[in-house]
């Protein structure tokens, strides 16, 4: 009794000593706040949009340290830009824990061979309500998780958390156009895979969404959308790629992920064990309990709004046992976001961004029309890249009046050539901020 007594007053006083240290108000710095932190700390970060080495290839230097990181104000307020010159995180062989929290930021322009925005080798924090846009793992041979590279992760947790426009491209293979796993076990829940591409300009890609190696992967209420995986060899599995792993997928929608050639390819396995339930597959091909094909009826996909319209098929149709009861206490409804069918949820349908992007037709060849939308007048740049970054043509430079507006792409670049087959993003930016960005397939 005595010695369970010790113990419960040295927990409480650790508890007691853990430190708040503001960013920027005690440090200037993410990593000079993670430097002087203690065991326990936290490290809240404020507002704005943090750049520069210490704010960047961030990392506890020590593995005795378990710390929480977070935003102080949610993901809208506080941005690690990454400025396509190395990761946000940088974890390896540092005994993270589930004790650890990486929470509550948006990580952008993260750029490296593996894990664009974060790595994690034998550390495995928990990561949630965090947004991964616009990341690139990029190699010669392969390429590694265009947003997260995870090896040797046992138990790591990501919850809450949106990764779209990443991407993982290689000469030869890119892998996990949001996540690569090896050798690891992790459980990713009420998470949105929305655009995310895998590619080799001369092999192939695996994964749009995630690749899975040698893991185990329990997905609950994960919505994978719109992701592709391909290359000039061929593409497998443009929701996941799974090889030699045991795959659990429970109360989830894979709509529109897409091989190169334009074929519905939501999982591809590779001597894995998959089990489903409970999940909207396009096109079906999985035979577990609940399972249907039916379209989910996103409220506005093409603009990235993936809740669910009021008359959705995956309303009330996840795992009926009360344990994955959706927050107003009704049956689970299967993708990221549920239907709230308690308060005010007319609101959920007027969830559409303020920027509306999309092109038709997609896949296109010759030409394709790109139409946007602005609330006021505004300075538009419109221009299209390859999934290497670099720019191929500007579309529009200009003043714009508030409303709607369109352009067409005809397949060249800038010298009036001809481009090749594959995946190319178009990018709006108004009044000098990127506000939306959206991929399109050319076939030929």
């Amino acid at each position: 009794m005595k010695i369970v007594m010790i113990v419960l007053c040295l927990v409480f006083v650790l508890y007691l000593s853990a430190t708040i240290i503001n960013v920027p108000a005690d440090q200037p710095t993410i990593q000079e706040g993670i430097n002087v932190a203690e065991n326990g700390d936290t490290i809240l970060v404020a507002d704005g949009t943090y750049i520069g080495d210490l704010n960047k290839n961030l990392t506890w230097n020590g593995i005795e340290k378990h710390l929480i990181v977070k935003s102080e104000n949610g993901t809208e307020n506080c941005i690690i830009d990454c400025e396509d010159d190395g990761r946000a995180f940088c974890l390896n062989q540092t005994n993270q824990n589930s004790t650890d929290f990486i929470e509550g930021f948006t990580i952008i322009n993260g750029s490296a061979e593996f894990g664009g925005a974060i790595l994690l080798i034998f550390a495995s924090p928990t990561i949630t309500n965090c947004i991964f846009e616009s990341n690139h793992s990029s190699d010669w041979n392969y390429a590694k998780g265009g947003a997260l590279y995870v090896n040797d992760c046992f138990g790591l947790t990501i919850e809450n958390c949106s990764f779209s426009n990443n991407i993982s491209s290689a000469w030869w293979t890119g892998s996990g156009g949001a996540i690569y796993s090896s050798y690891s076990d992790l459980t990713i829940s009420y998470s949105v895979f929305y655009n995310n591409i895998a590619a080799g300009s001369e092999g192939s890609g695996e994964g749009g969404g995630i690749t899975a190696y040698m893991s185990d992967i329990y997905l609950i209420n994960n919505t994978f959308f719109s992701n592709t995986a391909g290359g000039f060899y061929n593409g497998y599995g443009g929701g996941m790629y799974c090889d030699n792993s045991d795959i659990s997928v429970i109360n989830s929608i894979f709509w529109q992920n897409f091989r190169i050639s334009g074929t519905i390819d939501n999982i591809h396995n590779e001597e894995s064990q998959i089990y489903t339930e409970y999940c909207d597959f396009e096109n079906g091909g999985f035979t577990g309990t609940g399972n249907i094909d039916s379209d989910p009826l996103f409220v506005n996909p093409d603009d990235g709004n993936l809740n669910l319209q009021s008359n959705s098929p995956c309303i009330d149709a996840g795992n009926p046992d009360p344990q994955y009861n959706d927050p107003d206490g009704t049956r689970n409804d299967m993708g990221a976001y549920y239907y709230n069918q308690v308060v005010s949820i007319e609101n959920y349908e007027l969830q559409i961004s303020n920027f509306k992007l999309h092109n038709y037709p997609n896949p296109f060849n010759p030409t394709t029309t790109i139409s946007f939308s602005i609330q006021e007048e505004s300075n538009i740049d419109l221009a299209v890249y390859n999934i290497k970054g670099q720019k191929v043509k500007t579309l529009a430079q200009n003043e714009y009046t508030g409303g709607s507006h369109s352009v067409v792409w005809d397949g060249v670049d800038e010298s009036g050539k001809k481009v090749g087959s594959g995946v190319y993003f178009y990018k709006l930016k108004v009044n000098g901020k990127i506000e939306a960005v959206k991929k399109c397939l050319l076939l030929k």
